[in-house]
């Protein structure tokens, strides 16, 4: 038997689930009881009795009630298999509908993708902005095909135009459009991002700043020199982070574990989870430990010189402490609010 064969048979349906059987047992049972019930009826008529009349009506009426239970079967199923092959059509249709739609989406993004790509490559800074844009718009459609090819062209652009400095709008952009395909898709780009500090560019303009911001999913990231302000820095978004001689300002670290910070600075921000060891040897002023959890793995390190400090009633947690209890304000200073000049006794 042919493989066309075989598929005609599994597509034949058995006598049961055909509607035209259903329907002929039903109009053949309807046909059969109107004769059979115009016998009966002359039947029980043709006595004279009444009394043998009800004795006949009550003998044929249970098969005049099965009669009727198996033309009313015969009815339901027949209506079911019609239900059932109307469902089974608009799945049909609607499957089909959903593979259209799938297909248009995705000629949709290799569109946007192609066009993205080709205004990134113009000169015009609006193209480009607006092609950033369409990356962007790739990168967080979550198509399994075209998400990382758009943010390997931002990384690309921040690579070739971001080196030395974060400040300009389309770089700034253009990171947000990586960090937002890695919101997204919470999937990490096998690539490195190197950014360093113009040293010659910073002698001769006083205005230069490097503003490095913080470009989440790559598996390396590395910043030399310059400076980074008002941060969000959240150790799971990001891979292996480098940080040499920069310097912080109000940056927030979620944990400041597993990042490696060369002779960095510290100034104004504020950690929700670090070590003492990693505390130790810091150059940290005037950053914020209210409610931080320090992990002891040695002393705490006094930090009221740099004017380190915590807020009253919100002191940091110790954790794993197994010394003496710690007294955060031996180590820390002690405000009321943020701008309080005076520590509190």
């Amino acid at each position: 038997m042919s493989s066309h064969e075989k598929s005609a048979n599994n597509l034949r349906k058995q006598a049961w689930e055909q509607e035209e059987n259903w329907l002929g047992l039903a109009i053949a049972g309807a046909v059969i009881i109107a004769v059979v019930g115009g016998f009966l009826v002359w039947w029980i008529m043709s006595v004279a009795s009444a009394a043998d009349r009800l004795q006949r009506v009550q003998t044929v009426s249970p098969l005049g009630l099965l009669a009727v239970a198996a033309i009313t079967f015969f009815t339901v199923v027949w209506r079911g298999l019609i239900s059932a092959r109307q469902a089974n059509t608009s799945l049909q249709q609607l499957d089909g509908l959903t593979k259209q739609i799938a297909l248009a989406e995705e000629t949709s993004l290799a569109t946007l993708l192609q066009k993205g790509a080709e205004l990134l490559a113009d000169e015009n800074s609006a193209k480009r902005s607006a092609g950033i844009a369409t990356l962007e718009a790739v990168a967080i459609a979550g198509s399994d095909k075209f998400t990382d090819p758009a943010r390997k062209l931002l990384i690309d652009f921040v690579r070739a135009n971001g080196s030395e400095a974060h400040g300009g709008r389309l770089i700034k952009q253009a990171i947000s459009g990586i960090n937002a395909g890695f919101a997204k898709e919470r999937t990490f780009i096998d690539d490195r991002l190197y950014f360093e500090m113009n040293d010659e560019i910073a002698m001769r303009h006083d205005e230069y700043e490097t503003n490095w911001r913080i470009v989440e999913g790559i598996f390396t990231v590395s910043y030399i020199g310059g400076n980074m302000d008002e941060q969000r820095i959240i150790r799971d978004n990001i891979g292996d982070a480098n940080f040499s001689h920069v310097r912080f300002g109000e940056c927030i670290f979620d944990n400041f574990y597993a990042m490696s910070f060369n002779k960095c600075r510290f100034g104004g921000c504020t950690f929700g989870r670090i070590r003492t060891s990693e505390l130790d040897g810091l150059d940290v002023s005037d950053c914020n430990f209210s409610g931080a959890s320090i992990v002891f793995d040695q002393g705490m390190p006094d930090l009221r010189k740099g004017k380190n400090f915590f807020l009253s009633g919100t002191p940091p947690v110790a954790v794993g402490n197994t010394g003496p209890t710690v007294k955060w304000n031996e180590v820390l200073l002690e405000f009321a609010e943020i701008g309080t000049i005076d520590d509190i006794a």
